[in-house]
């Protein structure tokens, strides 16, 4: 559960850190590295550790108490 809401928070920090760089977030200088840094890593740790899709079924599955996908 934490891997969830941790990860979707960070995604969420990261789009608005990018957002504020506005047009200049397209294009990489010392002022929009990090931001776009950021923004791509948290993509990756969306999917390091299972899918946002398997982590729910877990959490369903096991906390929950739900069946099984077929």
């Amino acid at each position: 559960v934490r891997k969830l809401v941790g990860v979707s928070h960070r995604q969420a920090v990261a789009e608005a850190a990018l957002e504020l760089c506005g047009a200049d977030g397209a294009a990489v200088d010392e002022r929009t590295a990090e931001p776009i840094h950021q923004f791509l890593l948290t993509r990756c740790l969306s999917i390091a550790g299972g899918t946002t899709q398997i982590l729910l079924s877990l959490v369903g599955e096991r906390v929950l108490g739900l069946p099984r996908e077929p």
